[in-house]
């Protein structure tokens, strides 16, 4: 596989080019980058024969198209207002794309190319940098492992006060409300296999929750009236 780096010789591009040159599968790493000074620099700290060098302006798009023809995949390591003509280059010449992310207003409108991709039969994978990215990544293995995630949400009225015990003897409270100077938190996470109980600390609370994956019914459990952990 050969993977062309853009912005290769960046802070964030140039730890990229590292792991993917020490990666399984990879033949070929390119930095591709406006400095070629820069470029080099990476290259021969690296000394690996997988890293090669392209001076790359991706304002240029008709050589940007040219290189990327000749690689499986783009990863765009440069600023995020390049995304959309990174990836429409991509999409000329049939290469794989990823990037580091960018404002979500950029990223809405790459979204919009999401069936040209899919038509294509080639993959785009957006904001996979530091946050958002490995965060992302994380919280997915994490649910995955959870036979549910319960997220409290409080909207309007009353705080409300949670009360959260994972193995049936200690108890957490929490506040659900807007108050953060008095230890208040709008969200409050309940983790799978946990009990709990909730109350307005006024005369209503307006709170949502959401549960991933979704809720069923067979897996709820409802205490004994009367029951308190401990």
């Amino acid at each position: 596989m050969r993977i062309a780096v853009l912005g290769g010789a960046g802070m964030m591009g140039c730890i990229a080019v590292q792991d993917l040159a020490c990666s399984p599968g990879v033949d070929e790493v390119i930095i591709a980058d406006l400095s070629e000074e820069r470029g080099r620099q990476v290259a021969d700290y690296l000394d690996s024969s997988r890293v090669s060098l392209a001076r790359m302006d991706v304002r240029d798009h008709e050589a940007l198209v040219r290189l990327l023809r000749g690689v499986d995949a783009c990863l765009n390591a440069t600023v995020y207002y390049t995304n959309l003509e990174i990836m429409g280059a991509c999409l000329e010449a049939g290469t794989h794309y990823t990037d580091l992310g960018g404002l979500f207003h950029t990223t809405l409108r790459q979204l919009q190319l999401s069936e040209h991709f899919r038509d294509a039969g080639l993959s785009a994978v957006l904001g996979m940098g530091s946050a958002p990215g490995v965060p992302n990544v994380q919280a997915r293995y994490a649910v995955d492992r959870l036979d549910t995630v319960e997220v409290w949400h409080w909207y309007a009225g009353a705080p409300m006060l949670i009360r959260a015990s994972r193995d049936g003897k200690t108890v957490v409270e929490s506040t659900l409300g807007p108050d953060l100077a008095a230890g208040a938190r709008p969200q409050f996470v309940i983790a799978a296999k946990t009990w709990q109980r909730a109350r307005s600390l006024g005369d209503w609370s307006l709170v949502g929750c959401t549960v991933s994956p979704g809720f069923q019914y067979s897996k709820f459990e409802q205490a004994a009236p009367g029951w308190e952990p401990g």
